[in-house]
């Protein structure tokens, strides 16, 4: 039976793919001691001390609830809670974006196979209608998705792209839908493996409501940011 040192290098390179030895880095976080007794120098915690509820999203993503003793829960840590919403709302923003992005070209497509009436149902102007508005939420969320990545610390430009994409991911699930009919909703059709996503992302580290209000609560005006007019005329770049 392994150790808990070659249990934790098992697991950190089953989980994280590591080639070289994982030891000084699980070491310098603090993780080599758990379960160990506390006057060794450990946590002194174990299984008991940590309850697990499974759990998914919509889109049977496994999101489980992990629950810690609360004298166990406070440790040092390198990253800030903060830290970790702010990535991974941009985290989120890129994948919402890319699974837009997919959406759209799979309602393209069917729009132009699909006929009714003897025509493709992409020749109805109440369908192009709807393309043309599921191309221009696609562009928005990616617009403000690749500013972010240019300044990821920038929370401002994290918060923009975060709220358009998850307000955009909500517009484009429902209008891709409306186009491909009853078949988006079968089981066969990859439309549904998408749009649960978007559906779900959109709410993970903060929805468009979390973010339009920290977008608020950081107090600086959207325009003279995107405009850079905010700054003065010597450091403005274009």
């Amino acid at each position: 039976m392994p150790d808990d040192k070659e249990l934790l290098e098992e697991t950190a390179n089953a989980i994280l793919g590591l080639e070289d030895d994982p030891w000084p880095a699980l070491d310098e976080a603090g993780l080599t001691g758990v379960g160990v007794p506390e006057h060794a120098g450990g946590s002194g915690g174990d299984l008991a001390d940590v309850a697990v509820r499974p759990g998914t999203n919509v889109a049977g993503e496994s999101r489980d609830d992990v629950t810690v003793r609360g004298d166990l829960a406070s440790v040092e840590c390198p990253v800030s809670a903060g830290d970790v919403m702010l990535r991974g709302a941009l985290f989120r923003a890129v994948q919402l974006t890319g699974a837009m992005r997919r959406v759209l070209e799979l309602a393209v497509r069917y729009a132009g196979e699909r006929e009714q009436f003897g025509r493709p149902v992409g020749r109805f102007q109440a369908v192009q209608q709807q393309l043309a508005e599921l191309a221009g939420e696609v562009a928005v969320a990616d617009v403000a998705v690749r500013a972010a990545l240019r300044t990821p610390d920038d929370e401002v430009a994290v918060a923009a792209a975060k709220l358009n994409a998850s307000r955009a991911a909500g517009v484009v699930a429902d209008v891709a839908h409306q186009v491909h009919g009853a078949i988006g909703v079968t089981s066969e059709h990859p439309l549904g493996a998408l749009t649960t996503r978007l559906w779900a992302w959109r709410d993970e580290f903060g929805g468009e409501t979390h973010w339009a209000r920290r977008l608020g609560e950081l107090g600086r005006v959207p325009w003279e940011t995107v405009t850079r007019t905010d700054a003065s005329p010597d450091t403005v770049t274009w």
